[in-house]
Formats: C-alpha cells, structure tokens, sequence
C-alpha cells in the first residue's frame, strides 16, 4: 500500500506486544515506512520510569535508612525477564564502596497510569568513611551476561547506572 507499516504501531499497542519483527521486513523500506516501524519500536514492550522519590536525612556509618523510589511502566507489557534492582554508593572516584539489593521487582511490574513507591530498608556498613558520595540505581541481569537495563529516563552513566542523589555520609556518632 501506499503506506507502508501505517497500522503497526496500532496493532503493537492493541496486541500488547514485547517486541516487532527480526528486521526482515521484505520491502525498500521509505521514510514514511521507516518512521512507522521505529513509532512502532518505541511502543513495545516496557518503558519504566523513575518519577522522584525521598531518601531519610542524616546518613552514618552503621545507620539503617529509608528509600522510597516511585517507579512507573509507562510502556504496554512487562519486562517478563529476571533483573536485580541495586542501590549502590560510589565515592568521589566512582569506586563503588556498598551495593543492596532493592525490594523492586520489575519482572512483573505492570504498566499503569500512577506511580508505585517502593520503600528499602537499607543499613550502611559500619566502616564507610564519611564523606561525599554518589547514590545511584543499577538495574542488573542476574546471570551477569546483559548490560544493565536502561531505563526511559535521561541519565544513564557510562556503568549502566543512574545517579539518585550526591549525598554526605556524617562521621559516625
């Protein structure tokens, strides 16, 4: 027809679909054509997205702490896929000096019109020395064989990760 992949995006939102096709699309793909297939593209599947949250103040070595991220799937099905979510601190070389697992799990996390918070528990080792860190998120693939899973936000560092929020560790009381 005369415009080629016109209902694909439509048919991607409406079947729920994960992914499109393996590329072998048997025409000289135009601009319009092309333009259809990558609208279509960024319909599949997951889109999460961080949208802000809050982190309790105050932060010592040996002191436990609060998280809370709100998360939202702004795409049209799950990731269907095993990923560990991490919480992890980087001091002012990027070095990571402590990594904990999140309660996240986004295998199953469904899309929706509202964010969900997810609140972590989370204690600081006692010998972090004080000073100023990076808190970031990494979204890692529990086989270790995929980089880590990219978000649909901005951000994203050259290790996968995505920086929360630069905070101080206070000395130990």
């Amino acid at each position: 027809g005369p415009y080629p992949y016109w209902e694909l995006e439509r048919q991607v939102k409406d079947y729920g679909a994960s992914s499109v096709g393996d590329g072998n699309w048997g025409i000289e793909m135009d601009d319009c054509a092309k333009n259809n297939a990558r609208n279509a593209f960024k319909r599949c599947g997951y889109r999460l997205v961080l949208e802000g949250g809050e982190i309790s103040k105050d932060l010592r070595p040996g002191s436990a702490f609060t998280i809370t991220l709100n998360w939202k799937n702004t795409g049209i099905a799950p990731i269907y896929e095993n990923w560990n979510v991490f919480i992890e601190l980087k001091d002012s070389t990027g070095k990571l000096v402590w990594s904990n697992s999140s309660q996240f799990e986004p295998k199953l996390f469904c899309p929706q019109d509202d964010n969900t918070p997810i609140t972590d528990q989370l204690v600081l080792p006692t010998d972090l020395a004080p000073g100023n860190y990076d808190l970031d998120l990494v979204i890692k693939d529990p086989a270790g064989y995929w980089p880590p899973l990219p978000l649909a936000i901005e951000g994203r560092k050259p290790d996968g990760s995505y920086l929360l929020k630069k905070i101080s560790i206070l000395p130990a009381l």
